[in-house]
């Protein structure tokens, strides 16, 4: 019996050669309207939503318990997660109780002269 395989491997490479020339559209239509991140935050996403993908395809992936879903896959949807967060706080798009608070420094007192 013959084994076949899928060419994952092309699979990613054609997606990745897509997300570039998308993200080089988009940089060049919103470079001034998107706060800096925003692009890196698109890229997480669309990485993490295509190898997500592509991990249906191979089958010599660990899964997780007794589903279809693999490690990698996990690893994968976290890009996404962290991408989408990126593009959200970069734009204001958070509410003010998830966004990291800024640590006040204490004000020193000037010495009196005198």
């Amino acid at each position: 019996p013959e084994t076949r395989f899928h060419p994952t491997f092309l699979y990613e490479s054609i997606a990745l050669f897509v997300g570039f020339i998308l993200l080089v559209w988009l940089n060049g239509r919103y470079r001034d309207k998107w706060a800096s991140g925003t692009l890196f935050g698109i890229f997480l996403v669309w990485w993490g939503g295509n190898r997500a993908w592509i991990e249906l395809f191979r089958p010599d992936q660990a899964a997780v318990g007794n589903t279809f879903i693999t490690y990698s896959m996990l690893m994968s949807l976290g890009l996404v997660l962290v991408g989408v967060l990126i593009i959200l706080s970069r734009n204001g798009k958070l509410p003010k109780s998830s966004r990291p608070k800024k640590k006040k420094r204490p004000v020193k007192p000037k010495p009196k002269r005198g």
